[in-house]
Formats: C-alpha cells, structure tokens, sequence
C-alpha cells in the first residue's frame, strides 16, 4: 500500500470492545470519499485485464466493464477495500495483530461513509521491568577456588594418565585392576579363558576369590552354569595382573601440560577453575532471576499462539505423561518470559554482536533448512544478553563481566 494512501485516509473507530486472550473487536468508518476511489481502481484493474466482442483486450469502454463484469468487481473491491482499511487503521494505530485478521462489512453505500467489522487478536504488551518487583530475590555467594580444588584436578590429571603397570606376585589385587584368568576343571581341562579384565567388572564368585587372597591359582565352585561353562568346582588362575599408575606430581609431569613447573601447572588450573566457577555462578544467577519473573508474570497471551504453543510443547519427549494442564501452564511461563524478555530487548536496544551472529551460522545450515535452528539460537542468545542486562541493573554483575 501506498505511504500517502495512509496518509490521505483517516480511519476513525466507531467501537471498540477488549475480549479476553488479547482479542480485540472494532466497527471501523471509512470515509466515502475512499471507498469511491477505491472501487474507481478496482474497475481500472479489471477493465486493463477483459476483453468483449468488439474491443481489444484492455480497451473496453468502462461502463461495458461495469455491465458484464459488476458483480467480480464489487467482490474484488470489497475485498480490496477491507484489506486497505485494516492496513490503513493498523498502521495509524501501531498496532501488532495476529492474523488471521477477522472483517465483514455492516455498511457498505458509497453514498456516505461505510462501517466495517473488524476483529484480531494483538500480540500481548508485557510490563516494564521497573514494574516488576525484583527486591526479595536473592543470589548465593560465589565460591572460591580452594587448594583442594586444585589438588583435586590434578588427581583427575594423573588418573587419565596413569598407566598399567605388572603387579608383583604377592601384592593383593584390588577392584580397579586387571588381569587375565583362565578356568581348569580338576581333571586338568581349561574350561574358559579371559583377557584384560577389571576385577570389578568381573561375576561376584571369580571376582570374590581373587580378592580374598594374593595366590594366583585358587580354588572356586560355580554355583551354576557359566555360559558354556558348567558350574562345579574349578582352579582359578590368574597371570598377567597389572594396575594402573599415575605418574608422580613433579616437574616432568608439568611438562606434559607445557608447563615449567608444577607451581605454574597449579596456577594455571586454579585460573581455569575460577573461569569455570564465575561461569556456573553467573548461570546459576540467571536462572534464578528467571524463576522470580516467571513467578511475576501473569498477563494474558493470545489464544493462538499458545495454542501454537501447547501443541509444539506436547511433543517434547521430555513432557510425555504430563496432563494437558501441565503443558498449558508450562507453555504459558515461556511465552510471558519470551515477551518480557523481547520487549526489554526492544526498549533497550540490546542486540546481538556479529561474533553471535556468525556463530549460529556457523552452528546451523544455510537456507530454509536451517532457519529454526538459527531462530532458536537466536532468542537464547538474547535471552542471555537480557538477563545479564537486568544482572547488571540490580548490581549483581559489573558490566562486561
């Protein structure tokens, strides 16, 4: 539609009625003047179309037009005329409708101004975040990286490389070591043959024997059958008995991270780990902050989009068994935060960087087939941007923290 159309037309409301889920009804007034205007174009853009015996295609006298083709042509402009008229009124009103857009006409005389009925629902206005009451809610304390801590990942460290060493022949075997075993009937037969095996892994008879004694050959009885091995009594042999390792803390093993010493290799971890707690922290934060204004929240929501919203939720693997109540209520919290969170955005100018913006490219295909993936990447990433911004407003979090 034309800028000056919307200019040149004033679209007064001659009633107005609030339903509820955000549905609004309007009989609008639509000046005579551009209705008659409007049905002088819909005959223009009909008679460049016809043709009838006589004259060529698009040259058709006017009033020809108007007595073979009168009744297209009052449904077209009828059409056309709601059309403009909703654009018209919704563009002067800065309304945010929702199709689909409901209208009927309840006068239509080009001899005065025509009444059209308009109906729509309107996406939700969330409050203000200075409307929201924020005081009581509460953060824990942030946790300090203690020497435990460090000492504790380089255990971690050690346990990834520790390496299986042959045991003694008189060292006791323990649960988080291997060995291979065989079994020997008594009458000298090998009955079954393993490689390589945790003892914590192994049945509670084989394993219960070779933790109760260093010996390498014992005596066992299979309550029952073993697979293909009959239960009875057996020799049990184990050979090959090794146990893993970790290598000592020193500086060779810092060196194995590039680093110098054993104090730099702790430095570095205890940076990391402060990098790692400040990120659960602010995240744990965060969705504290979202459960207060989820908790907050309670304006209405068009009917359509959450019914949209509800029928999406339902077949989430994670909400099978939930009643309908359950989902409703559920999708309800997550529309009324994702509006919040929008119009906060909005009022606040707060965007995302090129940096996000390349990374949920680079995390999504190109073209249709990727853009719900790209759209969901997008409101969490905002989402994230907004609830930092409110951290910040409360004192919570510095800026670029």
């Amino acid at each position: 539609m034309k800028k000056n159309e919307i200019a040149d037309c004033s679209i007064s409301v001659l009633s107005k009625v609030a339903q509820a889920n955000c549905r609004f009804e309007f009989v609008l007034s639509v000046p005579a003047s551009f209705a008659i205007d409007s049905h002088r174009q819909s005959v223009e853009q009909v008679a460049k179309t016809v043709s009838l015996p006589g004259f060529r295609k698009g040259k058709v006298p006017k009033d020809h037009v108007l007595q073979s083709f009168g009744e297209k042509i009052d449904r077209e402009w009828q059409d056309s005329l709601a059309k403009k008229t909703v654009n018209i009124f919704l563009e002067q009103q800065s309304f945010r409708a929702i199709p689909p857009i409901v209208y009927s006409w309840k006068k239509l005389d080009q001899e005065s101004d025509l009444e059209l009925h308009v109906s729509f629902e309107v996406y939700p206005k969330a409050p203000e975040i200075e409307e929201i009451d924020l005081s009581s809610v509460s953060f824990p304390d942030r946790k300090e990286v203690t020497d435990g801590d460090v000492e504790k990942k380089i255990d971690e460290y050690r346990a990834v490389l520790a390496e299986w060493t042959p045991l003694d022949d008189m060292e006791r075997i323990c649960e988080e070591d291997r060995t291979d075993y065989r079994l020997i009937s008594l009458s000298g037969n090998e009955a079954k043959k393993e490689r390589g095996c945790l003892v914590k892994e192994m049945p509670d008879t084989i394993r219960k024997a070779i933790l109760s004694s260093s010996d390498k050959k014992l005596e066992v009885d299979l309550p029952q059958n073993w697979g293909n091995v009959p239960g009875g009594k057996y020799f049990l042999e184990t050979y090959n008995r090794a146990r893993k390792i970790p290598p000592p803390v020193d500086e060779s093993f810092a060196k194995r991270f590039n680093m110098s010493s054993v104090d730099e290799l702790k430095n570095e971890i205890r940076k990391k780990l402060n990098i790692s707690i400040e990120f659960d922290h602010i995240e744990e934060a965060k969705n504290i902050l979202q459960e207060a204004l989820v908790k907050k929240l309670s304006f209405e929501l068009p009917l359509t989009i959450l019914e949209k919203e509800v029928e999406s939720r339902a077949s989430f693997s994670s909400n099978k068994g939930l009643k309908k109540e359950e989902i409703e209520e559920q999708a309800r919290q997550a529309l009324r935060l994702f509006f919040l969170i929008e119009s906060i955005a909005m009022r606040h100018g707060i965007s995302l960087s090129q940096e996000s913006r390349d990374f949920i490219w680079s995390q999504n295909q190109p073209g249709l087939q990727g853009e719900s993936g790209r759209q969901r990447m997008a409101a969490q990433l905002i989402q994230h941007e907004v609830l930092l911004f409110l951290l910040q407003r409360m004192n919570w979090l510095k800026p670029n923290n």
